[in-house]
């Protein structure tokens, strides 16, 4: 299970629960997640990857890699005694880039979110898409997990 902790906009439970599934994780787990403003996403990417520029989504690992099963034992310091999960890092989220690319994309705010809310948490247990092989298979991996979850693009309508 992940567990989600922090700003809750909307239930990201069961999206947690899809992503646990589709990554074949075992154990506990726990990501922060924190919507911010476009200044404050601009500010927090300038300061940790020397970008001066506002993006969509950030994810900060606390996990050199996410190796099954999230527990104490395999992971003594990231282990949160007071969640009984293993803290997975953070996922920070634009409300701006949120409004902005689900008009673009033509589909609801709510789809939006969960999709970087996927796509930040993958990044947490180790997906990446840096070439074009890794984009793929993070791409296909974010679209398996949103239909999981019941939100495909043609379901998710805008609002």
């Amino acid at each position: 299970m992940i567990r989600v902790i922090g700003d809750k906009k909307g239930d990201f439970t069961a999206l947690a629960a899809c992503v646990y599934e589709a990554a074949r994780l075992s154990g506990e787990g726990a990501v922060e997640l924190l919507f911010v403003s476009e200044r404050e996403m601009r500010a927090i990417n300038r300061r940790t990857r020397g970008l001066d520029r506002a993006t969509d989504v950030l994810s900060f690992p606390a996990l050199a890699a996410a190796d099954k099963p999230l527990t104490k034992e395999r992971y003594p310091y990231e282990y949160d005694d007071a969640l009984c999960a293993v803290a997975l890092g953070s996922v920070l989220i634009s409300n701006a880039a949120v409004r902005r690319q689900a008009g673009e994309y033509g589909h609801s705010a709510a789809r939006e979110r969960a999709y970087l809310f996927v796509h930040g948490t993958l990044h947490l247990l180790g997906y990446d898409h840096e070439t074009e092989s890794d984009r793929a298979i993070m791409r296909q991996k974010e679209e398996e997990i949103l239909f999981m979850a019941g939100l495909t693009r043609e379901q998710a309508e805008p609002e």
